[in-house]
């Protein structure tokens, strides 16, 4: 989808096997790592073909699903509170500090929303405005644009104080 708006990404970041391959094969002239964490900054800034000084204009991702899935949480006993995904959020937060893009794009399930009592949310909103961002969070369903899928999403937007009032969410809010 983002390539169809016109935007071309630089690089991606995957752990998962499959997953890898999946991306190789249909993206092979995009730059492909596996975890952002065993990279250091003028590292993943060479992948992307991103020069030291360059700034950086859009960060698109999410952590792992699972951890907020509703699902997920209900076939564990204890609600996927001992879930190490439950707080890769934070990772994508020290990402985005380091590399501080213009604006970022953040996916996940609508269980963020309610993981913890909602805890896991509100830090992830309070971080991102520790670090400079603004935001502003729809839930979205993929089948409203295009998609031959039930599936619905959290799509957090968030962008610097000086670019306020420069984006927009897509126009289909609907999400059943």
């Amino acid at each position: 989808g983002i390539e169809k708006a016109g935007i071309h990404p630089l690089l991606t970041s995957e752990i998962e096997p499959n997953a890898r391959k999946t991306i190789l094969l249909n993206r092979p002239n995009i730059g492909l790592i596996g975890d952002i964490n065993n990279y250091s900054a003028s590292e993943i800034r060479k992948f992307a073909n991103i020069s030291e000084n360059q700034e950086i204009d859009l960060v698109i991702g999410g952590p792992p699903c699972q951890a907020y899935s509703l699902v997920g949480r209900a076939v564990k006993e204890d609600n996927m509170d001992g879930d190490e995904r439950n707080y890769l959020y934070k990772q994508y937060c020290k990402f985005l500090k380091r590399y501080q893009p213009k604006m970022f794009v953040f996916e996940n399930v609508p269980g963020l929303l309610t993981a913890k009592n909602g805890k896991h949310f509100a830090n992830l909103k309070k971080y991102l405005a520790h670090v400079g961002y603004k935001l502003d969070y729809r839930e979205l369903n993929a089948k409203n644009f295009g998609v031959l899928q039930n599936r619905r999403r959290i799509i957090i937007i968030g962008w610097k104080a000086e670019y306020d009032g420069e984006y927009f969410y897509p126009q289909f809010e609907d999400v059943p």
